[in-house]
C-alpha cells in the first residue's frame, strides 16, 4: 500500500487515539468513561500495528517519528493504568469485598465471640473467688508474678524500639489468628480449643490484676488496641469454622465444592484480618505504651470500638440499603468523632507549659531535658526546691511533677521512676582493697573491722567518711545493707565532697555517685562480686542503687505524661548525668 493511501486510511484512528491522550492529559484515566478507557486500548493496539507496519514498509522516517510518539504516549497510560488497577482492587477489598463477607459471616462470628466471651466471664469469675486456680486454667509459662501494673510490667522498653516493638506484636499476633484459621481442618477441635484458651486467658489475667488492686489499668492497658485485635482473633476463628463447616456439613455440595466455596469465604476474611491485625499491632506498639491517663486510654479504645462497628456494618453497602441499625451506627461515628475532635481541642486550648519542681541535685538534668523537649512546642520550666517544700506545691497545684530522690508515702502521690541512680562504694588506693562482701561492707561501717589488713587489704587504719543521718545516701545505704553507719567523720552531703575526702584521706572509705566515681587515688570496690554497670543491676547482682523519682498529684496530665514518656529515653542525657534508664537496668 502506497504511504498516502496508508494514512489516508489509518488517520481518523490516529487522532481518536490523540484525543483520548489529551483527555487523559487534562485529568487523569479516572475522567475517561469505560468505554473511552476500552477505546483507549484498542487504539493503541492498532496504532502499534500501523506503527509496525510503517517499519516494514519503510515509510518515511516523518511517518515512522509520528507513530512512535503516538504510541510511546498511549503506553504509558495504558501500562500505569494496570498498575493503579491493582490499588484500585486493594481499595475493593477493604472498602467493600470484606466488610461485605464478614457480614455474610456474621452467625458463625457471633457464635466465636460468645464463646470466647463465655470462657472470659467463667475464668475471671473463677480466678476471683480462688486466685490460685489461674494455674488450672493456664500454663505455669503464662501466669505473671503480678508485683505493678501491666503497663508497668509489658511496656517498659525504651520508646525507639516502637516499630521493632509493633512488628513483632503483628507477627505474633497473625501466628495466633493463623493457628485458629488452620484449626479448620481438624474439623475446627484446634480452632475452638484456642478460642477458648485465648478467653480464659484475657478473664483470667484480668481477675488476677485486679486482685492485686491493678484492675483498671489492666483493662485501659488493653483498651487502645484489644478492640481491633480481640475482634480479629474472632473473625480468624470464624474463618476457621467455616472451613470445618464445609467438611462436617457440606450440605448439597460436594464435599471439596463446599471447600472450595468456604475456603474463598475464609481466605477473604483472613485477609482482612491481616490489615485489621496490622493495625492493632502499630496501636499497640506506639500508642498503648504512652503514659497517658485511664481516661484517654479507655476513651481511645471506645473511639476504635465505634469506627471498627461502624466500618464493618457499613462499608460496602449501596447507597439506600442501609437499615435503622446501620444509621444508628452512622449517628455513633460521627458522635466519636466529634468526640475526638473536642479532645483535641480541649487537649490544644491547655496550658501549653510544663511546670516543674526538682531536688537541687536533678536541677541540671532537668534544665537539659527541658531545652532537648522544647522541640516538641512545649516550653518546661524547671525549679529547684527541698522535698516538703516540692510536695507541698504539689498538692497546692502550683507544679505538674516534683523530681525527687525518694517517693512520697501518700496514695494520693503516684511515683512514675525515670531513671536508676547508681551508687559506688569508693576507697583510697592505699587501701589496698578491690572487693568487699555485704558481711565486711557491714563489719567495717558498723566498727567491728578497723584496720584494711582485717578485709584483704593493707595495713592501713580504716577512715569512715559519714554523710548526714537525714541524707538521702545514708538511708539508702542503711536499707541495703541493713547496718547503720558507726561515728565516722562527718563530710558534707554531695558526693564531690566525699570523693575529695577519700582522695585525701589515707584509708578512707564512703559512697559516691557513680558518675563521680573514676578518679585518681580511689578505688571503685566491687560488692559481692559485681561492680555498678546496667547489666550487674539487670542481673540483680549490685544492689547498692536508687532511683530518680517523678511524682504527681493524682493521674499526670496528658502534658506532663508525654513529658515523662520522652525523658525516660533521654539515654544521652541520663548517661551524662551518671545515671541509667530504667529500661537498660530492667528495673521496671
Amino acid at each position: 500500500m502506497r504511504e498516502r493511501a496508508f494514512i489516508a486510511r489509518r488517520q481518523d484512528g490516529w487522532e481518536q487515539l490523540e484525543a483520548l491522550l489529551r483527555a487523559a492529559d487534562r485529568g487523569g484515566l479516572s475522567r475517561l468513561s469505560p468505554d473511552q478507557l476500552q477505546e483507549l486500548a484498542l487504539r493503541y493496539r492498532s496504532a502499534t500495528t500501523d506503527l509496525a507496519a510503517a517499519q516494514s514498509r519503510d515509510y518515511s522516517p516523518e511517518v515512522r517519528a509520528y507513530l512512535n510518539r503516538l504510541t510511546a504516549r498511549a503506553h504509558a497510560y495504558v501500562y500505569v493504568g494496570g498498575a493503579r488497577n491493582g490499588w484500585s482492587r486493594l481499595s475493593e477489598f477493604f472498602g467493600g469485598t470484606f466488610p461485605r463477607e464478614f457480614r455474610s459471616s456474621g452467625r458463625t462470628i457471633a457464635a466465636c465471640t460468645t464463646l470466647f466471651a463465655l470462657a472470659a466471664l467463667v475464668a475471671y469469675w473463677q480466678v476471683e473467688q480462688r486466685p490460685l486456680s489461674v494455674y488450672a486454667l493456664l500454663p505455669a509459662s503464662l501466669v505473671p508474678v503480678v508485683q505493678k501494673s501491666l503497663h508497668n510490667s509489658n511496656f517498659a522498653f525504651d520508646r525507639s524500639f516502637a516499630p521493632a516493638v509493633a512488628s513483632q506484636i503483628i507477627t505474633n499476633n497473625v501466628k495466633v489468628a493463623m493457628i485458629e484459621f488452620a484449626g479448620g481442618i481438624t474439623l475446627g477441635v484446634l480452632t475452638i480449643w484456642s478460642l477458648l484458651q485465648n478467653g480464659l486467658m484475657v478473664g483470667a489475667l484480668g481477675a488476677l490484676y485486679g486482685a492485686k488492686g491493678f484492675g483498671p489499668d489492666f483493662w485501659a492497658t488493653i483498651a487502645p488496641h484489644g478492640v481491633i485485635e480481640l475482634t480479629s482473633i474472632q473473625i480468624a476463628a470464624g474463618a476457621g469454622i467455616l472451613v470445618a463447616q464445609a467438611i462436617i456439613a457440606p450440605g448439597r455440595l460436594r464435599r471439596i465444592d463446599a471447600l472450595k466455596a468456604n475456603g474463598r469465604r475464609a481466605g477473604v476474611l483472613m485477609m482482612g484480618v491481616a490489615g485489621l491485625l496490622a493495625v492493632a499491632g502499630t496501636i499497640e506498639g506506639f500508642v498503648t505504651p504512652q503514659r497517658t491517663s485511664l481516661v484517654f486510654r479507655f476513651g481511645f479504645g471506645i473511639l476504635t470500638a465505634v469506627v471498627l462497628a461502624a466500618y464493618l456494618a457499613l462499608a460496602g453497602r449501596k447507597r439506600g440499603t442501609r437499615s435503622p441499625a446501620t444509621r444508628l451506627l452512622s449517628g455513633a461515628l460521627v458522635a466519636a468523632s466529634f468526640f475526638g475532635a473536642s479532645f483535641g481541642t480541649t487537649q490544644a486550648q491547655q496550658s501549653n507549659q510544663i511546670r516543674i519542681i526538682a531536688a537541687a541535685v536533678y536541677a541540671p538534668l532537668l534544665t537539659d531535658l527541658a531545652s532537648a523537649y522544647e522541640a516538641n512546642g512545649v516550653a518546661p520550666t524547671v525549679r529547684e526546691s527541698g522535698y516538703q517544700d516540692a510536695l507541698k506545691e504539689l498538692d497546692a497545684g502550683t507544679a505538674d511533677i516534683a523530681i525527687l530522690d525518694r517517693a512520697p508515702a501518700g496514695s494520693n502521690y503516684i511515683d512514675h521512676p525515670l531513671a536508676v541512680v547508681p551508687y559506688a562504694l569508693v576507697a583510697n588506693s592505699e587501701a589496698g582493697v578491690t572487693a568487699l562482701s555485704s558481711a565486711q561492707i557491714v563489719s567495717i561501717f558498723s566498727g567491728k573491722t578497723t584496720n584494711w589488713s582485717q578485709a584483704g587489704g593493707a595495713n592501713v587504719p580504716i577512715a569512715i567518711l559519714e554523710r548526714p543521718p537525714a541524707s538521702g545516701t545514708t538511708g539508702l545505704f542503711d536499707s541495703v545493707f541493713g547496718a547503720p553507719t558507726a561515728h565516722g567523720t562527718l563530710v558534707d552531703n554531695t558526693s564531690r565532697a566525699v570523693l575529695d575526702a577519700v582522695r585525701e584521706t589515707r584509708g578512707a572509705i564512703g559512697s559516691v555517685g557513680l558518675a563521680y566515681a573514676p578518679a585518681e587515688r580511689v578505688t571503685v570496690i566491687a560488692i559481692d562480686g559485681a561492680l555498678p554497670t546496667a547489666e550487674a543491676i539487670a542481673a540483680k547482682q549490685y544492689r547498692f542503687y536508687s532511683y530518680v523519682h517523678v511524682v504527681t498529684a493524682g493521674p499526670a496530665t496528658m502534658l506532663a505524661s508525654r513529658f515523662i514518656s520522652f525523658a525516660e529515653t533521654r539515654r544521652e542525657l541520663l548517661h551524662k548525668a551518671g545515671y541509667l534508664t530504667v529500661f537498660e537496668t530492667k528495673t521496671r
